[in-house]
This record gives C-alpha cells, structure tokens and sequence, in this order.
C-alpha cells in the first residue's frame, strides 16, 4: 500500500469516526443547545441497505475501498450504516494510554489533536478522535 492510498484510507476512518463520534454526542445531548451533527456518509448508508446489523459491508469513497459492519446509530436508531474501523494511525496514537486520554493523530501532515475512545457501540480498539468540525455558518 503506497503512501497517498494509505493516507485516505486513514482520511476515511477519521471521517467515520469523528461523525459516528458526533452522532453519538447528539444522542447524549439532544436539547437543541447545539446543531445537528453531520450525517453518515451517503456511502456508508448505501454500504449497507440491502444487509443487517453486523453483516460486513464495503466501502468506496475518494477511489478507496474499505470494509467494516453494518451498525445501527449508537443510540439504536437512525439509518444502518457501515462503520469503519480506526485508521492505523489513530489506534497507535492510543497505544499506551487509556480512555479518555489527550491523544495525538497526523494526517494529511497536519497534527490534530483529540481524545482515546471506543466506537460509539464501546468496542476497541482505543483510537484517538479528534472532536468533530465546527458548524459551518
């Protein structure tokens, strides 16, 4: 796997979990005090319309392909969707350090700075998560 087809991949894990990670604050804190989080990707919908939970489904965004399982919402609702796994990357970053911990991920050269969680459905391994995008205005 060369370098460009590796950074996308880990682009597109960080993207799957920063919006699962969002996802899941809004169901945690569904008062209105903030915007609705991002939507799954169309993708990772489509990855998986014509299959059920926790059937392996694939991928294709940016010309890369990659596999995960069919997840409901963490909050058990919402559209069936393929969850990705962590990139390599932000799974090292967590390596030693425990849940919750300051973590740090590169990508795309650029250093973003997040926290050592699960997935939204408390499954491992840790990766860090830096926190989702501001809201455009």
């Amino acid at each position: 796997m060369n370098a460009k087809t590796f950074g996308a991949l880990a682009g597109l894990g960080l993207l799957a979990l920063t919006n699962l990670r969002a996802w899941d604050a809004r169901a945690a804190n569904d008062n209105g005090d903030r915007p609705p989080p991002p939507h799954p990707p169309r993708e990772a919908v489509e990855a998986c319309a014509n299959l059920v939970e926790d059937a392996n489904c694939t991928v294709s965004m940016h010309g890369q392909t990659v596999t995960g399982k069919c997840r409901m919402g963490p909050d058990g609702q919402g559209p069936l969707v393929c969850a990705l796994p962590p990139p390599p990357d932000a799974v090292e970053a967590c390596a030693k350090l425990s849940e919750g911990a300051t973590c740090t991920v590169t990508h795309h050269g650029r250093s973003l700075e997040g926290n050592c969680r699960n997935s939204p459905w408390g499954e491992g391994p840790l990766a860090c998560v830096p926190p989702p995008p501001p809201p455009r205005r």
